[in-house]
């Protein structure tokens, strides 16, 4: 993207695109880190899940 801005865009298009991308820069950054909760929340949960799972086969023994 930044070859084909250069390479077409002029300054004023420059400068707009600079200013859209950190006006939108917290919402990405606020998303990313969500997304990373929740995986590590999954995570977690599967972890979890597995013991649950060895302690049955165990038991079996």
């Amino acid at each position: 993207m930044n070859g084909c801005m250069i390479s077409h865009a002029t300054p004023s298009e420059e400068d707009r695109a600079r200013e859209e991308w950190f006006a939108t820069f917290q919402e990405r950054k606020k998303a990313r880190q969500e997304e990373e909760r929740n995986v590590e929340k999954r995570r977690g949960e599967v972890i979890q899940m597995m013991r649950e799972d060895d302690a049955r086969r165990a038991a079996k023994r």
